[in-house]
C-alpha cells in the first residue's frame, strides 16, 4: 500500500513530527497527483495556470473526493493522516482568509458525520495545538476552534474545553501587547514586565526541574548573538533583557536553581500565581518562550530557541 503522496504538489517534502514545520514560502508548483488507493485528490484544471490560483483551487477542493463515511479509512493513519498532513502543508501557500475559510468549510461539510467530524477535530488538535508538533499553528487552530464551538456536533462539555483553548489562544498573539504581571526576585524586590526598559525582551516560563528548560537556558547563555545583544546598551535603554519566570509554588527548588542561572538575566517567580490562576498566558508546555519588542508587543510566541537566536 502506498502512502498518500502528492507527487509535485509543493517544493516541500512530506514531513512528520520529526521535521521542521514553518518553511519559507516558495512558489506553488502543484501540477498532478499520484493518487493512492482509496484517496483521490482533485485535479487542478489546466486552465488555471497562475501558481497562487492553483494553490487556492486545491485548498478549496482538497477533500471533495475523500470518503468520510469510510470508517476503516479514517483509522488508517498511513492514508488519512498523511492526506491531512499534505493539506496542512498546502495551507501555507494561500492567503490567511482562504486558509481560514477552508479549515472551517472542511469541518462544516462533515457535520452530518459525527465520527468523521470528531476524528478530524482530534487531528487538528494533535497537529496544530500540541506544542511538540512541528505543525503547531495558532492561527489555523483558532479558525478550527471557532468552527467547532459554533457547530451542533459536539456536546457542551467538549465545547467548553475547546472554548477554553480558544480563549487562551487569543491572548498574547503576535502583534498584540503582552499581558502585564508583577514578578518577584529572590531578594523580594518586585518589578513588572511592562516596566522593563529594553528594546527586546525574551520572556521564558521555566521550571527548575525541567530538563528541556535547562537545555534551552544553556543554548541561550552560550549564544554569541544573545551575548552581544545583552551587552549592547544605549543611553535610554538596553538592547535585550531576558526575564525567566517560575510560575509555580516550590520556591525552595527554584531558589536552589538560581546559582545555575546567568546573573545578567532577570530571574524571578510569580508570587501571586497570577499567571497560572488567571491564565494570562497559555503555558501548554514548559518552557514557553516569547519575544517582545520595546512596546511589549509580541514578536514571537511559543517560539523555539533557535527562532529567537536567529532573530538576533
Amino acid at each position: 500500500m502506498k502512502h498518500v503522496y502528492l507527487s509535485i504538489i509543493l517544493l516541500l517534502p512530506l514531513i512528520g513530527f520529526s521535521c521542521q514545520t514553518q518553511k519559507q514560502k516558495t512558489q506553488f508548483t502543484g501540477t498532478k497527483f499520484e493518487s493512492p488507493e482509496l484517496v483521490r485528490v482533485p485535479d487542478i484544471p489546466s486552465s488555471i495556470t497562475v501558481s497562487d490560483e492553483r494553490a487556492v483551487f486545491l485548498v478549496n477542493h482538497y477533500w471533495d473526493r475523500f470518503d468520510f463515511a469510510d470508517y476503516d479509512l479514517l483509522q488508517r493513519s498511513e492514508i488519512t493522516e498523511q492526506a491531512f498532513v499534505d493539506y496542512i502543508n498546502i495551507l501555507n501557500y494561500v492567503p490567511n482568509v482562504i486558509s481560514s475559510q477552508s479549515l472551517k468549510n472542511m469541518l462544516k461539510n462533515i457535520e452530518s458525520n459525527k465520527i468523521a467530524y470528531t476524528h478530524f477535530v482530534e487531528l487538528y488538535e494533535k497537529y496544530l495545538y500540541d506544542p511538540k508538533s512541528p505543525f503547531l499553528n495558532e492561527k489555523y487552530y483558532i479558525s478550527v476552534l471557532e468552527e467547532v464551538i459554533d457547530s451542533p456536533v459536539l456536546n457542551e462539555s467538549s465545547k467548553s474545553r475547546y472554548q477554553f483553548q480558544l480563549d487562551l489562544a487569543k491572548k498574547n498573539r503576535i502583534g498584540q501587547i503582552a499581558n502585564d504581571f508583577i514578578y518577584t526576585l529572590s531578594s523580594g524586590e518586585e518589578g513588572t514586565l511592562h516596566g522593563i526598559n529594553s528594546r527586546y525582551i525574551i520572556l521564558m516560563f521555566i521550571d527548575p526541574g525541567c530538563r528541556t528548560c535547562a537545555e534551552v537556558i544553556d543554548v541561550l547563555s552560550s549564544s554569541v548573538k544573545i551575548d552581544n545583544a545583552l551587552a549592547k546598551n544605549t543611553f535610554s535603554h538596553k538592547e535585550l533583557s531576558i526575564l525567566t519566570i517560575y510560575p509555580d509554588t516550590d520556591l525552595d527548588e527554584w531558589r536552589n536553581s538560581l546559582p545555575n542561572m546567568p546573573s545578567s538575566w532577570i530571574n524571578a517567580y510569580d508570587k501571586e500565581l497570577k499567571i497560572t490562576n488567571d491564565t494570562i498566558f497559555d503555558l501548554k508546555s514548559i518552557p514557553t518562550l516569547y519575544l517582545l519588542d520595546k512596546d511589549k508587543k509580541v514578536v514571537l510566541k511559543d517560539a523555539k530557541v533557535e527562532q529567537i537566536i536567529d532573530f538576533f
